[in-house]
């Protein structure tokens, strides 16, 4: 390793497996997983090559795709800095599968998680990320979770019951801009929510 890659190595360690946890305590992974996917957004790292180069930039290991599936994408990181990490009992990779999982999001255009799986006898990380079932753009995500499943029980009572209330009105439960307007939903024969904004 150059002289430059131990310094890189060196202030990743501190700052990922000394500080933060540190700092966040038993929250660490959930946050640095959200982080990644900053970065991924604010570096627009969309195309897979220019994630990979990210990775090898900033010392995070040798990324590559291996396997592409119908409902997921499977991605192998390893390399010096991988191995180093696995030995100093270092197994937290949140910041990595935040980061894979948000670029396979902006690459196919489909909801996104990922989930690691560390590979001890050869030294490498396997990272997974999956397609979900329901995806949601921002406007939904207000109202996804009632609007975005259909209902076990009887949906038209609960939405009307909503509306009685003037519950989807509330300025401080949804930004302005994602308020509905008076027809905000109709009901098929299947009792399933369309959201219509």
């Amino acid at each position: 390793m150059s002289e430059h890659n131990e310094h890189v190595y060196f202030v990743n360690q501190l700052y990922r497996d000394f500080l933060l946890p540190t700092i966040l305590g038993g929250d660490t992974p959930a946050i640095l997983y959200w982080a990644g996917k900053r970065i991924t957004r604010k570096y627009d790292l969309s195309d897979f090559a220019d994630l990979a180069e990210f990775f090898d930039m900033a010392e995070f290991g040798t990324l590559k795709l291996v396997k592409e599936r119908r409902a997921s994408l499977i991605f192998e990181l390893s390399g010096q800095s991988v191995t180093d990490r696995l030995a100093s009992d270092s197994k937290d990779f949140s910041l990595e599968s935040g980061m894979i999982a948000e670029a396979v999001e902006r690459n196919r255009g489909r909801s996104a998680e990922a989930e690691i799986n560390v590979d001890d006898k050869h030294q490498r990380v396997e990272i997974t990320a999956f397609f979900l079932k329901i995806g949601m753009t921002p406007k939904q995500q207000c109202f996804g979770f009632l609007f975005g499943v259909m209902w076990v029980v009887d949906a038209a009572k609960v939405a009307r019951g909503l509306l009685r209330d003037g519950w989807w009105t509330r300025r401080d439960f949804c930004p302005k801009r994602y308020q509905l307007g008076d027809a905000f939903a109709q009901f098929n024969t299947n009792q399933t929510a369309y959201l219509h904004i």
